[in-house]
């Protein structure tokens, strides 16, 4: 998410001229008083969209609300040293349900990570022989690192263990080890 722009939501939704399972409205985190609000939508086109218009290759459309984005506040952007200390770098392989999107997976990451987790990446996503039908194989990188020390592996391992417990109860995740 770019930097600054909170609370906002990516979900999966479809219009009759995108292709099914390629799109996600982009809305405004619900809040207790506030229902979620629609900024725009990312997606891809159908393919049918695609060859009426003689288009010969996979086509996307962004489209935003301007006057939704004027309504999010946006603080000024600030600066923040990088920390002068090596991170640690994990990468952990899920297997999940195919209807999990990669937002589901980042945010219970998140929730356990702390405040050494400084970066979750996707890198892999794979559905094939050796994962079971109905799921798929995500991979993650994930970064942790402290502002004031390097990092030992014993202190990465209680919020890796409590993200790992969290995406099997949230997500019904299991790792991967193959």
């Amino acid at each position: 998410m770019p930097s600054g722009i909170k609370d906002i939501a990516f979900t999966r939704h479809q219009y009759p001229y995108t292709h099914p399972g390629y799109t996600a409205l982009i809305q405004t985190a619900a809040k207790k008083d506030q229902p979620a609000a629609p900024i725009g939508y990312l997606a891809q086109l159908h393919p049918k969209v695609c060859e009426n218009y003689n288009i010969e290759t996979k086509a996307y459309v962004a489209v935003l609300c301007m006057e939704a984005l004027d309504d999010l506040s946006v603080p000024r952007a600030s600066f923040t040293p990088p920390s002068i200390f090596p991170a640690l770098t994990r990468d952990l392989a899920l297997v999940v349900p195919e209807a999990i999107t990669s937002a589901e997976v980042e945010t219970a990451i998140r929730e356990r990570g702390g405040q050494l987790l400084t970066e979750v990446k996707l890198f892999d996503i794979y559905q094939g022989p050796q994962i079971e039908a109905g799921h798929k194989s995500m991979a993650y990188n994930l970064i942790f690192r402290a502002k004031d020390r390097t990092l030992t592996d014993k202190e990465v391992q209680k919020p890796l263990r409590g993200i790992v417990d969290n995406l099997q109860k949230k997500l019904n995740a299991q790792v991967r080890d193959k």
